[in-house]
């Protein structure tokens, strides 16, 4: 893995805040990361904001399918270039913003009668509304290991009747289990973030405890 300083000075490129962009710059801990997600062999993986393919090259080596998706075209194409020095041919790269992505249709047409495995450093400002997409989206995926900030990571683990329980703690709790899967420092990012973060995997049930009649009522109340 070349450091993210090298990559975007070659390529005459800068992160962008506006984006979140905050690449992992050690491979040790990018390797840790996807050693600890489980992955099987025969896994489909879609990687959220795949940037310079810090996490994307070493979940390649341990999966059937990647789908590495990237929303800042320059980027795009450094990681094309990166996937093909490291021969990731079972990675496809493509341009596209999370939030406005249909999940649904995207696997009933790429994996009928499978489930994806969603991986991702998710930015801090997007976040909320990624995990409340991948939820309404659960049918097609099976669970999710995504990077947090440690303070959002702490909300989505709170236990009832403490400050942090909130509404993504709620909903998240009505239909998965979650755990810690790593703690990873702001030091191990460039540009360095002002917070720590922390990988979780969040593993949808089959089916909730107590399922409601009404779902989409069900979390329009919470």
């Amino acid at each position: 893995m070349t450091s993210p300083i090298t990559l975007l000075k070659a390529w005459n490129l800068k992160p962008k805040k506006q984006l979140g962009q905050n690449f992992l710059s050690d491979p040790s801990t990018a390797g840790m990361i996807v050693n600890r997600a489980g992955l099987e062999d025969d896994d489909l993986v879609l990687e959220i904001g795949a940037g310079l393919g810090a996490l994307t090259i070493p979940i390649s080596r341990l999966v059937k399918k990647v789908y590495a998706i990237e929303t800042d075209r320059a980027l795009l194409k450094l990681l094309n270039t990166e996937l093909l020095v490291h021969d990731a041919s079972n990675v496809e790269a493509f341009k596209q913003n999370i939030l406005s992505f249909d999940l649904l249709s995207f696997a009933r047409q790429n994996l009928p009668g499978q489930k994806l495995v969603v991986m991702g450093n998710l930015p801090y400002n997007i976040s909320s509304q990624v995990l409340v997409k991948l939820i309404d989206s659960r049918k097609v995926v099976k669970r999710a290991v995504m990077m947090f900030q440690k303070e959002l990571a702490l909300r989505l683990m709170a236990k009832p009747g403490v400050k942090n329980y909130g509404r993504l703690t709620v909903m998240l709790a009505y239909c998965a289990d979650i755990k810690s899967v790593a703690t990873i420092s702001a030091t191990q990012f460039f540009p360095k973030p002002k917070v720590d973060s922390e990988v979780l995997e969040i593993k949808f049930k089959q089916k909730p405890e107590y399922p409601a009649d009404d779902e989409k009522f069900l979390f329009k109340v919470i």
